[in-house]
This record gives C-alpha cells, structure tokens and sequence, in this order.
C-alpha cells in the first residue's frame, strides 16, 4: 500500500487514525505548520528599527526560525519513525507551501531534520542534506494556503454583506 504524507507549510499539525476492522491503524499524515519566526513585515512611522536592522529583510525567516522548523521537522522523524521511512522517496510524501520565502525556507529547514540523506543520498559528505521538492503556485491562483484565488461567489457575497450592516462593513474593512 503506497503511502502518502502531504506536509503544508501553514498553521497546525493534524494527523488522522482511520479505524480498521481489527484495530485503530495509521493510513495517513497530513501535518499543517505555520513558518517559523520572521522579521516584522514593516516598521512604522519614526521606528528606529528600520529594514537594516533586520539582517534578511523585512518578513524574512530569522535564525530562531529556521532552528524551530528544523527542531519541528525532527519532532516529526520521532513521532512518525516507522510510518515515514528512513529513506525520503518522492512516492511517500508530497510538500506543498506557499509561495512566500519564509515559507519556502521553512518548509526546507523541517524537511533537512525530517529526511536527512542515507547511504547513496549522500551526495556531499560535509553536508548532511538533499533538495527535496516543495511545490507552491502563485498566490493569485493558490486556493488552498494564500486563499489569494479570485472567487465569484465570494466577492458577490462579500458585496452583499458590506451593503447590510455598517457594522459588520466597518469590522471587514479594519481586517482586509
């Protein structure tokens, strides 16, 4: 039975036990993570700590952040040893993330503790590490992690809803 871990860079980890027959048996991991710790996005208006305070940009991963998604992705190898196999093969796990750097670079902090190279993997002995894919779409067509995708119904809903009620218009517009 091919088994499929489908790991998203995003808010929660989640797994789901499917009962059997005989016994609860694990079929599937889904985990969902937010990325690790960034720099602010922005400063505000007379802040000291401007963009060069920040040695990778404004909303870049930190250091401490890469440290969490690596320490995340070696929490998950123990909770899942003997699910996941040793060995990463494209066949048991797929990554998705969103098309944002910290993201991206968070997805690949996990990965590095969660399928660090075996045997002929080893491709570089002073660097225990293998590019493994992570896929993403632009945030104009990402439906699923952006929720940046244009829909119809929603925008016709949304309209509707901000005619209604100031209130609620007013509590939308202060989050959008």
């Amino acid at each position: 039975m091919l088994k499929y871990v489908y790991f998203v860079v995003f808010i929660v980890v989640s797994v789901h036990f499917i009962e059997s027959k005989s016994e609860d048996e694990l079929i599937s991991v889904v985990a969902l993570y937010r990325h690790g710790d960034r720099a602010p996005l922005a400063s505000y208006k007379y802040d000291v700590y401007d963009e060069s305070y920040w040695p990778f940009g404004f909303g870049q991963l930190t250091n401490i952040g890469k440290r969490q998604e690596y320490a995340l992705g070696r929490w998950l190898r123990a909770r899942y040893d003997g699910f996941l196999p040793q060995r990463y093969n494209a066949k048991d796990i797929k990554v998705y993330s969103s098309n944002v750097d910290r993201c991206l670079m968070s997805a690949s902090a996990n990965l590095a503790a969660l399928y660090a190279p075996v045997d002929d993997q080893i491709w570089n002995e002073a660097l225990p590490w293998q590019p493994i894919p992570i896929h993403t779409k632009p945030e104009k067509e990402d439906a699923l992690l952006a929720q940046q995708k244009p829909c119809v119904k929603y925008n016709k809903l949304y309209a509707e809803l901000m005619i209604t009620d100031e209130n609620i218009k007013n509590s939308f517009e202060s989050i959008r």
